[in-house]
């Protein structure tokens, strides 16, 4: 059975008496069908019944290299004592408990697996079974040559804390407080106000307070604005590039470089992702349309909207490749999406220079596959610019610190 994209069957059900954040015990369905079938077939052959390929084999957790060795490598953990989670973790991680802040802002202890040890035991069970190629191996076997970021790594663009959002965060404090004292009982089995609703409210509030306070008079320095302030000046300052089409080939069979004709479009692309805030769905429900926000802003700075494209327009096959290569030719210049849309199978990135991160993703492997959009081989750009923006004192600060330590 060959499985490609095998990191979405990263979740098996273990049992587990350990309290760390970010470790669950519940799997997915389809990860569990999955194990089925692939012990069924190494029933029939031993050790030719499985192959997994994932360009992140790792996407979130520790917990999720126990599955991949469950998957690939079960009678080995059945054979060092390690078959269940407790022993596998205290044989690999440790757990640290460090001050965190939580949705309202206010700091408090949180224990999670911080770092690996027995490193190179566990290396030499993993690549008994995988074959690893890393970003760097591969660019040197595929000649590739892939732009290099402006700065060495993304920038962060750290936006103010806003009033609005100061008051808002007094409000999440006590609702955190609330939810965290609430017991079930037979009229309320459900938490009415859940811990994950809560973040949600703090995100979306720090990308802007119109979400929650609907009507509210704007302020140009939350952090959608300073998002959108970004994406006008790049616009404008990209509008004049130009770029050379298929370089021609010499008799010895190879490119000669700069030999393309000059392609009739002007202007550098850029891609903006966010996970929130652009959706139909949210929109509706919180009453503040950020899409149509973001069109009026560019409208009105001399954008021509002709050049702009959202990936949730474009629902087939046919019109998403359409779209690539109007971005290619230059004739769209702005695609805003998101990791779940625009994160995988987007080549797009021939004239990409910018790439503008509104918020961060919960796991690893969705910000390689964002940057991976930008940093591709085929981007005529030998340098690239990649920001991402946080709003000071919101959950966006333990977002972005969390996605650098699973990384």
């Amino acid at each position: 059975l060959m499985v490609d994209e095998a990191h979405e069957y990263r979740k098996l059900d273990f049992t587990t008496t350990r309290q760390v954040k970010g470790i669950s015990p519940a799997g997915s369905a389809k990860a569990f069908d999955l194990y089925m079938k692939s012990q069924y077939l190494e029933s029939k052959t031993p050790g030719r019944s499985l192959v997994m390929a994932s360009g992140t084999p790792v996407t979130n957790t520790v917990a999720e290299l126990y599955t991949v060795q469950k998957f690939m490598a079960g009678n080995v953990l059945a054979e060092r004592g390690l078959q269940d989670f407790d022993s596998w973790a205290l044989m690999f991680g440790r757990e640290r408990t460090v001050l965190e802040p939580n949705a309202a802002g206010k700091y408090e202890p949180v224990t999670r697996f911080t770092k690996f040890v027995n490193v190179p035991e566990l290396t030499q069970m993993f690549r008994d079974f995988a074959d690893v190629v890393t970003g760097d191996e591969l660019a040197v076997l595929l000649g590739d040559e892939r732009p290099k970021v402006k700065g060495g790594s993304r920038e962060i663009i750290a936006t103010p804390k806003t009033p609005e959002y100061a008051a808002f965060q007094k409000e999440l404090s006590a609702r955190v407080e609330e939810s965290r004292l609430w017991k079930p009982t037979k009229e309320r089995p459900n938490n009415p106000d859940p811990m994950i609703r809560i973040i949600g409210d703090g995100r979306l509030a720090a990308i802007d307070h119109r979400f929650v306070m609907p009507g509210a008079p704007n302020n140009p320095d939350t952090k959608l604005n300073k998002l959108i302030d970004a994406v006008i000046e790049a616009y404008k300052e990209s509008a004049d590039m130009e770029y050379r089409g298929k370089p021609k080939k010499g008799a010895d069979g190879k490119k000669i470089k700069d030999s393309g004709e000059i392609e009739p479009n002007k202007g550098a692309t850029m891609m903006v992702f966010s996970d929130l805030g652009f959706g139909a769905g949210v929109a509706a429900s919180r009453g503040f349309d950020a899409r149509a926000w973001f069109e009026k802003r560019l409208r009105d700075a001399g954008v021509d909207m002709s050049q702009v494209a959202f990936m949730t327009d474009y629902k087939k096959s046919s019109e998403k490749l359409k779209l690539f290569k109007d971005m290619n030719a230059g004739r769209k210049r702005i695609l805003v999406g998101s990791s779940k849309n625009m994160g995988t199978g987007v080549n797009a990135q021939q004239r990409l220079l910018y790439e503008f991160h509104l918020d961060s993703p919960w796991y690893p492997a969705d910000m390689e596959q964002r940057e991976g959009r930008i940093l591709r081989q085929g981007n005529k750009n030998p340098e690239v610019i990649i920001k991402a923006f946080a709003a000071k004192g919101t959950y966006d600060e333990n977002m972005w610190k969390l996605l650098a330590s699973k990384q």
